[in-house]
């Protein structure tokens, strides 16, 4: 009962502490969002990500660093107290959200895994002249032009693209793309995925919005 009344605070008190700095966070955003108007969309796309991953940060922090360590030292194991139902509740809502998280975020790195595998097998390397990103040109019904992986990306562009685009205007899209590579926006959408899925109720899908709209 000592370790499953550990367990269950420490879960309840991780997803009181999201739900409450969430909220905080959204907050901020909307009381800053016009301080930041003139801002670079670079400078917007950084500060959004850093108050969409604010409460899952806070929370572990909170947790690892005060809260199951101070359990631990001052909470007797013979002290009789057991695991109500309001915190078991809390700690059942705190453990299946962090597991349907982790759920999502593996089946969409299998997902990306077994694409590009599937895509390299038809894929040749295209090489053009004063770009250094890898890209690969692919057979595809539609007009593709993407950045896919999260460790190692990769450019990948259908066929169709390559002739019904300029050569400034394929340029320009090669370099949108390069952008996204850079910023590694692909390891950021993976990780707001998995902030997204701690927190049952949409409390900061504005930020997730307008992340998504400062970094395209």
């Amino acid at each position: 009962m000592y370790y499953l009344l550990g367990i269950s605070v420490a879960l309840a008190s991780f997803l009181i502490i999201n739900l409450t700095v969430s909220v905080v966070a959204s907050l901020a955003w909307r009381a800053m969002s016009a301080l930041f108007e003139g801002a670079s969309l670079g400078t917007r796309a950084r500060l959004i990500f850093g108050l969409r991953v604010l409460p899952i940060v806070v929370a572990s922090i909170a947790v690892f660093a005060f809260i199951v360590p101070g359990y631990l030292l001052h909470e007797r194991e013979n002290s009789g107290e057991i695991v109500s139902n309001e915190l078991a509740l809390l700690g059942i809502v705190s453990l299946v959200s962090i597991l349907i998280a982790i759920c999502r975020v593996i089946r969409s790195g299998l997902a990306t895994r077994r694409l590009m595998r599937e895509w390299f097998r038809s894929s040749s390397k295209v090489e053009i002249t004063g770009i250094d990103v890898p890209i690969y040109q692919i057979e595809h019904e539609f007009p593709v032009l993407a950045v896919v992986g999260i460790w190692k990306p990769r450019i990948f562009v259908a066929e169709k693209v390559l002739t019904s685009l300029g050569e400034s205007e394929f340029r320009a899209a090669i370099a949108h793309e390069y952008g996204h590579l850079v910023g590694r926006d692909n390891l950021k959408t993976t990780v707001l995925a998995f902030c997204r899925d701690l927190l049952f109720l949409p409390i900061a899908r504005g930020l997730d919005k307008a992340w998504v709209q400062n970094a395209e």
